[in-house]
């Protein structure tokens, strides 16, 4: 299949790497393309905000930077309804390719949440690849 790349998500969640964020600003100026790249990182640790400048944290400047754990179920549901407000000229649903790495749990909610776009008659599937660490 010769499909293009529309979109490109990376859901990134970390919970203790004070550095994190530093890390990730060159990987999303390089890979920025409008509406191509959308970056979020999560920091899943809770911080107050005079930790900010130790860990080199700057909302404003890092927009794509969020707090507390991603909803998943959510980041799946959004991406469905951004692929099926485009006009396709496929009968073929959309594919969305989903790479998951991180605690057993986490990892699962990701494949089940992927397995249930696998049925007949769905609207968007989504393949996952998935990643356990234990943490």
């Amino acid at each position: 299949d010769n499909a293009l790349v529309k979109e490109f998500n990376a859901v990134t969640s970390n919970n203790d790497d004070d550095n994190a964020a530093t890390k990730l600003d060159s990987t999303k100026d390089a890979l920025s393309v409008e509406k191509v790249f959308d970056n979020r990182f999560y920091l899943t640790r809770v911080r107050s905000e005079d930790e900010f400048k130790q860990a080199n944290i700057d909302p404003v400047a890092q927009p794509w930077l969020k707090f507390g754990r991603p909803d998943i179920a959510a980041l799946f549901e959004e991406t469905r309804m951004m692929l099926l407000k485009e006009e396709s000229t496929t009968t073929t649903p959309p594919r969305v390719a989903v790479s998951v790495c991180g605690p057993p749990g986490m990892v699962q909610a990701v494949q089940d949440l992927c397995a249930e776009s696998q049925g007949r008659g769905a609207k968007v599937r989504f393949d996952c690849h998935a990643e356990v660490f234990d943490m």
